[in-house]
């Protein structure tokens, strides 16, 4: 199956941990109360290019700010330059950006730009949705 990384929106750190609580995380049946982008984009070096092109910054995600045991689940806080700038940005801006994300040597040539654009677009809605965009990894 892969990893599993789940983006959220949450008010704070702590509302953002509690996701390990949730069967299935965020994106779950019985999920977070918000909009949630389900992908297989991992919140450091791919989702780390988009913060260097999109909102030139160099690091996408913070240290985990919970994780099981196991370290199977984990939550990861993402830059709040990045958020603030999915969140600001205009439905042009995001088009503008998916097309050379999109052909990232991360991607290996597997990611069209229209799909980064919806992507794109959907991160940009959970961003925001809450004060914190948060990524909830299952591996």
């Amino acid at each position: 199956m892969g990893v599993i990384y789940d983006y959220f929106a949450a008010d704070s750190d702590e509302q953002a941990a509690a996701a390990l609580d949730l069967p299935g995380g965020p994106g779950g049946p019985d999920g977070h109360d918000g909009p949630v982008v389900s992908c297989r984009i991992d919140p450091a070096v791919r989702l780390g290019e988009l913060a260097r092109l999109f909102a030139g910054v160099d690091r996408s995600s913070g240290a985990p700010i919970a994780a099981t045991p196991d370290f199977d689940q984990l939550v990861l806080p993402i830059s709040p330059d990045l958020r603030a700038a999915l969140a600001a940005a205009t439905p042009a801006e995001l088009d503008a950006v998916a097309e050379p994300w999109s052909r990232i040597e991360e991607f290996d040539g597997g990611f069209a730009p229209p799909d980064a654009a919806e992507f794109l677009h959907s991160l940009a809605e959970v961003s925001r949705a809450g004060k914190g965009l948060y990524c909830w990894i299952c591996i």
